[in-house]
């Protein structure tokens, strides 16, 4: 099984040490994708720093900002351009990160056993407050070791969190409980793409902040997707920053669609059928560069 991990961003803050998290894996991705909700100069110029900086062979994606964003669609980027060049097979898997959550040394091995267990795993990360970000050890990812010290309230937090989602799968395998949980988070989970492919990716008709993650997970279920519950075996980081979400998940202007239960699983506007989108600019670093498409 090759892993092709895609890493997505509005932003160049905080990216640098996401991609030195993954140039110093006990286990690399196979292909890195940076797929962005943008197309500005900053963007390009913190992945060749990031490059140059780490010799990570990395594949950039850009295309013009849509308002309001659709996040679905930027992760259907990556995965097309991985179609249309050929480097991926049915039985790969994607990891799916966001662009400020640094990976543990071991975040790609443990995701691929996991991806031999089942076809969705579920994952989670420490959100480290300001002065763990601040205090944060550069050197260490380097060294392949953990970069910042993890307080037992943070490690009770992923426990119970995890004991949780245990309770809901019981609960689904008896038929009961809500389409969509246990639930993925869009910022660090993995899949195949057989289920990808097969569900249409992500819905692009989510758009705003928040629920295409579990809009993903009821149909990629709903599709016979096996979730491998591993968040407490994953570890990554959230560097912390202000949050552009609304506050709780159901001020989300998409939580209703949720509420509506089960869907199809494949939905009409994915990989395939794509939504209307500004031109997407591909460059790649470590190989032929300024590719567009």
């Amino acid at each position: 099984m090759s892993i092709h991990l895609i890493l997505n961003t509005h932003t160049p803050d905080r990216l640098a040490r996401t991609i030195l998290g993954l140039a110093n894996q006990t286990r690399p991705a196979d292909s890195v994708t940076v797929t962005c909700d943008g197309d500005a100069k900053d963007l390009y110029d913190a992945v060749a720093k990031a490059h140059a900086d780490t010799q990570l062979p990395i594949t950039l994606i850009r295309r013009g900002k849509v308002t309001p964003d659709r996040l679905g669609q930027v992760r259907n980027n990556a995965v097309r351009q991985l179609i249309a060049s050929n480097a991926i097979d049915a039985a790969d898997g994607l990891i799916f990160l966001d662009g400020d959550v640094v990976p543990a040394p071991d975040f790609v091995e443990r995701h691929a056993r996991c991806l031999t267990q089942g076809e969705l795993t579920l994952a989670r990360r420490f959100e480290l407050t300001e002065a763990q970000t601040n205090a944060f050890d550069d050197n260490a990812l380097r060294n392949k070791r953990w970069p910042v010290e993890i307080t037992p309230d943070q490690h009770d937090a992923i426990r119970k969190r995890e004991a949780r989602y245990r309770r809901q799968l019981f609960m689904k395998r008896l038929g009961l409980g809500k389409p969509h949980k246990p639930k993925i988070l869009g910022g660090n989970f993995s899949t195949t793409f057989n289920i990808f492919n097969a569900i249409n990716g992500m819905d692009e008709t989510f758009s705003g902040w928040g629920t295409e993650d579990d809009d993903f997970a009821r149909r990629a279920y709903a599709a016979g997707a096996r979730p491998v519950i591993a968040l407490s075996r994953i570890a990554a980081f959230h560097q912390y920053h202000p949050t552009r979400a609304p506050g709780k998940h159901r001020d989300s202007d998409n939580h209703d669609r949720i509420k509506q239960g089960k869907v199809p699983p494949r939905c009409e506007r994915g990989l395939e059928n794509p939504m209307d989108q500004p031109r997407i600019v591909v460059d790649t670093f470590g190989r032929a560069m300024g590719n567009e498409q």
